[in-house]
């Protein structure tokens, strides 16, 4: 067998394995577009993002177009007061393009675990004029913010293998009617462990495959809590 014919098996075999975990999975509500979203703000987005992967990161590194738009909107239509961008890079600067555009105070913490990136990411938020505010490091977040659950909250840290370790976190910080979204849930263990972590919180997973999936694959998925107690 061709080393392209097996590559071509393995993605197979891959895409069954992620088409089995994802079949019990809901799909995320129908999205349309928020009456106060502007479409001169999406296309802000995405001619900074296409700037963005060319002169700062690169297409499979960064986050995706798709998952940008996504957020804006969904943000724009739901009004996060509190958000964590747990992995800062251009997802920082469009929770900061919303609470710019926000009527009402909205505090974004963006939260990293690598110094020297964390401080590109803020020059980079300074240059496009918006808020650099609580720009912190992972282990100053987990020390001194502990107290603070978000009505939104971005897990982009790392790479999968780390980042599984924040799953829970994550979920913990949340608050009762808020969304966390977790990228990179085409990477079936990680996805079994979100769906792991989902099933002991006893939460809600719904699929964001079809307003989130781009060119490499990438997509992400959402998590809701149960509709119990929680503050």
């Amino acid at each position: 067998m061709s080393i392209k014919a097996d590559m071509g098996l393995n993605k197979l075999k891959r895409d069954m394995l992620l088409f089995k975990e994802l079949y019990p999975v809901s799909d995320f509500p129908k999205h349309s577009k928020s009456s106060n979203s502007d479409e001169s703000d999406l296309e802000l987005i995405r001619r900074e993002h296409q700037s963005y992967v060319r002169t700062i990161s690169s297409p499979e590194m960064a986050m995706s177009l798709e998952l940008a738009i996504f957020i804006f909107e969904w943000c724009v239509a739901n009004e996060p007061k509190t958000v964590l961008d747990l992995g800062s890079g251009f997802s920082s600067f469009i929770f900061r393009l919303y609470q710019k555009k926000a009527k009402n105070t909205v505090i974004v913490w963006s939260v990293d675990d690598h110094d020297e990136w964390l401080e590109k990411t803020r020059s980079y938020l300074e240059e496009k004029q918006v808020n650099t505010d609580k720009l912190l490091t992972l282990n100053t977040f987990l020390t001194t913010e502990t107290a603070v659950k978000f009505d939104c909250i971005l897990l982009d840290l790392n790479f999968v293998e780390i980042r599984k370790d924040y799953i829970q976190t994550s979920m913990d910080r949340l608050k009762k009617n808020g969304l966390l979204i977790i990228d990179d849930v085409h990477k079936v263990e990680f996805l079994r462990s979100v769906k792991s972590a989902a099933l002991k919180n006893s939460g809600t997973l719904q699929k964001l495959t079809r307003y989130t999936k781009d060119r490499f694959g990438r997509f992400a998925i959402g998590y809701k809590h149960a509709d119990h107690d929680r503050t």
